[in-house]
């Protein structure tokens, strides 16, 4: 909705009704109840390194079935080459194998949007448009229409090959876990095609200027139509780790949740890289989940900033009474957040160590109760030891009666 204040002309901005309120404070229920301790309860189970040591550690010429760790070098079954960066080709160099090669394309593009408020690095103002504001024509923002700039996923394509390692067949999935891989990125911008196509139209593909190439990408000058490849690979011919399932010297895959890796690293490195990814992904549950929790609350509270209005029609202290009360709403809720999720969080690792503490606890009772009891006894073999002693009045020597002399005859 337009409106005017004096000469000026602005959009007022889309403020959430009772309704609208009613309704995030439903989502934000939603957040606290089940979406906060869901993620909280997940964050917890992060285990990849636990199970991965777990594992059997057997020789690559045996036979035994079952969750097993194998190590040798590998030789591919299937072909399938490894990328190469342009500038690094050389008509003389020999290919290299791989089992796990993936391709990501991305294509430099651009879009039309609003927005208000500060500009980003890659927005570009195409035209002013009329400010947003709050109905009383205050906390008023600029906005614009933009071009925005930015990478844009095109396709994610993987190629894996199965390889032997001694007598055992690995055959990698998009459920593996790749450890070690290595990785680089290509540009193929769109003036160096531009300039490599033919009379014909088709490309050259001789065609490659690295003064430009390099220029553009330190500078980061894309233009519109430019292409990024993004390849991730693992290398055949060498050793390598796998953890998975054995059958009849075939591993596919892992059962029971299990992490099924392919790495380059030795088992130490494997294990720690593991971890870290443990590490980071309850990292990152905590947050989520904090976050959610917080926010959850916020929303909760959202309908008692409803009544703060009423400030509004008091002459020019009104509006920013409104908007303190409604911040320390908003400050109080969050307050009230990160406590619920103490004690939510609490709560989840009881429940997942619910045994541990169940074990540790009657180790500690039976360990007093001993203690108790060994304290107990000590105290009646000390007294077994003591001499039999008469009591106070028993050992009080007895006092013989004194005899009064006779009275004198009265002569």
């Amino acid at each position: 909705m337009q409106q005017n204040l004096g000469n000026k002309s602005y959009r007022v901005r889309k403020e959430g009704g009772i309704f609208s309120s009613i309704i995030g404070m439903m989502i934000g229920l939603l957040f606290v109840v089940v979406a906060s301790p869901l993620t909280a309860w997940y964050a917890e189970s992060q285990h990849r390194a636990a199970d991965f040591t777990a594992a059997t550690v057997v020789e690559a010429d045996s036979s035994e079935e079952g969750y097993v760790v194998v190590e040798a070098t590998a030789t591919n079954k299937q072909p399938l080459v490894c990328p190469v960066p342009f500038n690094e080709i050389d008509a003389e160099m020999e290919e290299e194998n791989c089992v796990y090669v993936e391709e990501q394309v991305e294509r430099y593009g651009v879009q039309e949007k609003e927005h208000c408020g500060s500009l980003s690095s890659n927005q570009t103002v195409v035209r002013q448009l009329q400010d947003e504001c709050d109905a009383d024509g205050t906390n008023c923002e600029s906005c614009y229409l933009v071009e925005e700039y930015d990478w844009e996923t095109e396709s994610t394509d993987s190629q894996y090959a199965s390889f032997l390692l001694g007598k055992y067949e690995i055959t990698p999935s998009d459920g593996a876990n790749f450890i070690g891989t290595k990785e680089f990125t290509e540009y193929d911008l769109l003036a160096d095609y531009e300039a490599g196509l033919t009379e014909d139209g088709l490309y050259d593909d001789v065609y490659y200027d690295d003064e430009v190439d390099t220029t553009r990408e330190n500078t980061g000058a894309y233009e519109v139509g430019d292409l990024r490849y993004t390849y991730t690979y693992l290398n055949a011919d060498q050793t390598l780790l796998v953890a998975g399932d054995a059958d009849n010297n075939q591993i596919k895959g892992a059962y029971d949740k299990k992490p099924y890796v392919v790495s380059s690293l030795n088992y130490q490195g494997t294990m720690e890289d593991l971890e870290a990814q443990d590490s980071a992904s309850k990292w990152g549950l905590r947050i989520a989940s904090l976050v959610l929790m917080v926010l959850g609350v916020v929303m909760i509270f959202g309908p008692l900033t409803i009544f703060t209005n009423v400030f509004r029609f008091i002459p020019w202290l009104g509006k920013r009474l409104d908007k303190g009360l409604d911040s320390m709403i908003q400050f109080i809720a969050a307050l009230i957040g990160f406590v619920m999720w103490i004690i939510l969080y609490a709560m989840v690792l009881v429940l997942k160590n619910i045994w541990l503490i169940i074990i540790v606890l009657a180790v500690l009772g039976v360990g007093v109760f001993m203690l108790v009891k060994m304290g107990k006894k000590k105290s009646d073999a000390v007294k077994s030891e003591q001499p039999a002693t008469k009591s106070v009045e028993e050992e009080k020597p007895v006092e013989k009666p004194v005899a009064t002399p006779p009275e004198e005859k009265k002569e």
